[in-house]
């Protein structure tokens, strides 16, 4: 198996920022989108293994770009990105077939206990 690949979706830029240093120095490669337009393309060209898929973002939200994920590639794990502690977007994100879940803002504990998790 290559080099890892994560695909970050957020309109935030200070969290893609924080989320990419973060994956980088795991040794991962990094892809980057801010809507969800950009995020199906960047997806279908490079096949990332994991997308953090922020829930609110322009355009198409979250929800439906991770139906859109899991629907062109089952085993592509989904991990959402939520400003809030929303047990409902929570729950249908993991009904959708979502992996796991991060609260914003994050915690850098958090996010490497959740990655570390599903990279094994």
């Amino acid at each position: 198996m290559g080099m890892i690949k994560f695909l970050i979706v957020d309109d935030e830029i200070e969290v893609v920022s924080f989320l990419n240093n973060f994956l980088k120095r795991k040794g991962i490669k990094v892809f980057t989108a801010i809507n969800g337009k950009d995020a199906l393309d960047v997806f279908t060209q490079e096949k990332p293994e994991f997308v953090l898929l922020d829930i609110n973002i322009p355009g198409e939200d979250g929800f439906s770009i991770l139906k859109t994920i899991k629907d062109l590639s089952v085993q592509t794990k989904v991990i959402m990105i939520t400003a809030r502690d929303d047990k409902v977007s929570v729950a249908k994100a993991k009904r959708m077939g979502a992996e796991d879940y991060i609260i914003k803002p994050m915690e850098l504990e958090d996010l490497d206990r959740i990655i570390s998790k599903h990279l094994t």
